[in-house]
């Protein structure tokens, strides 16, 4: 596919972020869907759920039955299915979509920077049941979570990848604050959900900023496929929307920073 580099910079520059359509090989996504659906089977077969119905392991993420029952096994057993999360991070299929040589190239052209300086170790596979709230994160800027990594936010990009097959306003598309990174890092309040019964260490951590600042900008919601790619400023204010499907949402996300303007004192 051919890329405009030239106008992903100036989006870049000017909106704080760019979508580039099925960058992302669905095979590879695909793949990626099998080994994860695998590895919930046996965890749910374990625990004697009732899988037997789902004999036909393609669209399993695309099945409202299998999902409500992931979404079960979510609740009753967090340290289980927290286990999966962990254990799917470094796993070589999901490696290969975060460093995907088109994505390695981006980070060259929009960072301008050398291969050399990129560092690539900042990456998440999101897994987001239908009505979750422990693991909502409000709007916030990418920065203010790698203090270490970036003193300014300008050193460095966020990227989203859609792995499931449609990522709509109801399934929880992101929603950006357009133009929002041209103000810098501002001031935000560390917080965490309180009002679940469910140890701290399952729930997210969100930096939010005051709400006057939020409201000079427009909310922009970004409905995306399968293999396309968000690529935003590490200090555009942007949020995951509420889930309110039926499927859960899948999707994996990456920060790569330029290493040649790294703080100092974590090299």
């Amino acid at each position: 596919m051919s890329i405009n580099y030239k106008k992903l910079n100036k989006d870049f520059e000017s909106k704080g972020f760019f979508v580039i359509r099925r960058l992302i090989d669905n095979k590879k996504i695909l793949s990626l869907q099998k080994i994860l659906s695998e590895l919930f089977l046996l965890e749910l077969n374990k625990k004697k759920f009732n899988i037997r119905t789902f004999k036909n392991k393609k669209k399993l993420w695309e099945n409202p039955k299998f999902c409500k029952l992931l979404n079960i096994f979510r609740k009753n057993y967090p340290e289980d299915f927290s286990k999966i999360y962990n254990d799917i991070k470094n796993n070589p299929q999901l490696l290969d979509i975060l460093n995907d040589k088109k994505i390695i190239k981006l980070n060259q052209k929009i960072l301008k920077i050398n291969l050399r300086n990129i560092w690539n170790g900042e990456f998440m596979l999101r897994i987001d049941v239908p009505n979750d709230i422990r693991n909502t994160i409000g709007w916030h800027q990418e920065a203010n979570y790698y203090k270490k990594q970036t003193s300014d936010g300008k050193n460095g990009i966020v990227y989203w990848i859609a792995l499931s097959e449609n990522i709509k306003k109801i399934n929880g598309a992101i929603e950006v604050k357009r133009n929002s990174h041209k103000i810098g890092l501002v001031k935000s309040q560390k917080k965490q959900v309180k009002k679940i019964n469910i140890s701290d260490k399952f729930k997210s951590v969100t930096f939010e900023p005051e709400k006057n600042i939020l409201q000079k900008f427009k909310t922009e919601v970004t409905e995306v496929k399968m293999g396309d790619l968000i690529a935003m400023d590490l200090r555009l204010f942007h949020r995951s929307g509420k889930n309110k499907s039926k499927i859960i949402r899948l999707s994996c996300i990456n920060r790569v920073f330029d290493t040649s303007k790294i703080n100092k004192d974590i090299r």
